[in-house]
């Protein structure tokens, strides 16, 4: 019966420990965000971003449709990305 318990404990843990179980991963670069590209945040689809004036939004795919919503008076303004793929650059 001990040794059942003690395989079943070290079959546990290998399971857990060997699918990642949420420790830090070796690679120190993937801290940053993963949506994070170089230059500029990937917009990921049905997300609300805010962008303020002088910021830019650039295509990656050809044809992306993206959801403007301006408030007068205000210096920033919502966007959505609907389809497609597009970075936010920031100024």
């Amino acid at each position: 019966m001990k040794n059942k318990l003690l395989l079943c404990a070290v079959v546990f843990i290998s399971i857990f420990s060997g699918c990642g179980g949420g420790g830090e991963s070796s690679n120190k670069k993937s801290s940053a965000n993963v949506n994070q590209i170089q230059n500029g945040i990937k917009m990921e689809q049905n997300r609300v971003y805010f962008i303020e004036k002088g910021d830019e939004i650039k295509k990656i795919s050809s044809n992306p449709v993206i959801k403007i919503e301006a408030e007068l008076g205000s210096n920033k303004t919502k966007v959505t990305l609907i389809s497609g793929e597009a970075l936010i650059i920031e100024h």
